[in-house]
């Protein structure tokens, strides 16, 4: 085993909390070597075979990102259609709901003009009747002075 000092600043120490001691099991499971396990190297043939193992992930990868792109391109078009419906929709209501909003303005001018036209009526008649009271009054105080 290898020895270190421990630190209180020394992550070795602090992580693997073994007194300062480094063997195959103070690692963790990650980091840890068989104790016959040897570092190789590979050869050119292996090295290659890797990289064409790599790059046909890669190009499957890639077939799948176009696939799932395809996917929702076509998942965007059937959102942009429920929109465009309900879109149409809620532009009917307005259309609907503008027309009512105009029919009640109308139907509030003609009550308008027709509650004017009546006060106008009244108030003539109010007053030529205040006319005729006074005019008969002062007839009637001429007569009993006379």
């Amino acid at each position: 085993m290898l020895e270190i000092e421990p630190r209180e600043h020394c992550p070795l120490s602090r992580s693997f909390g073994h007194h300062g001691q480094i063997g195959p099991r103070s690692l963790p499971a990650k980091l840890r070597l068989g104790t016959r396990s040897k570092i190789r190297t590979m050869t050119d043939e292996e090295l290659k075979s890797l990289f064409d193992a790599m790059r046909q992930d890669t190009a499957a990868m890639l077939q799948e990102n176009a696939a799932t792109r395809q996917e929702n391109a076509a998942a965007h078009e059937e959102t942009r259609r429920h929109f465009d419906v309900a879109a149409e929709r809620l532009e009917k209501r307005f259309g609907l709901l503008a027309e009512s909003v105009a029919h009640l303005d109308d139907e509030l001018q003609r009550t308008r003009t027709s509650l004017d036209e009546k006060i106008d009526r009244t108030a003539a008649e109010t007053q030529a009747m205040i006319k005729f009271s006074h005019r008969d009054t002062t007839l009637n105080l001429r007569e009993e002075t006379l």
